[in-house]
């Protein structure tokens, strides 16, 4: 196993897993919705990705989510793009299937990003 690993380091830079990302999104979506693979509250998967301004810093805002009984629920995560801590909005995204709560991130403009990740900003 550790061959193996070490033949996939050094990891490509963040813009360029980022970049294939959104090229190749549905690669990382594929059994969600089959257990075990469906992720949990405590360890739930990101399935979509943003960059935002503010106060003159890059930041990312991630949606995350996780499997709830029959649906699927959902927050943002922020962080900045030269490292620091995560921030992490409530459980605001409800839905029945992971697309559905990724349409709704994705309707978002920046100045409505920009309101949640003041909002989680100490």
């Amino acid at each position: 196993m550790v061959e193996r690993l070490e033949s996939l380091l050094p990891l490509p830079p963040f813009e360029v897993w980022l970049e294939d990302y959104r090229r190749h999104r549905d690669a990382y979506l594929e059994d969600l919705g089959e257990p075990p693979a469906a992720p949990t509250r405590s360890a739930p998967v990101t399935v979509e990705l943003r960059t935002l301004e503010h106060a003159g810093r890059r930041w990312y805002a991630g949606l995350d989510l996780f499997r709830a009984g029959e649906g699927w629920r959902g927050a943002i995560t922020f962080h900045a793009g030269d490292g620091g801590r995560i921030h992490r909005t409530g459980e605001i995204f409800r839905g029945e299937t992971p697309a559905d709560l990724r349409e709704r991130f994705r309707s978002f403009d920046e100045p409505t990003l920009g309101a949640f990740l003041r909002s989680v900003l100490p």
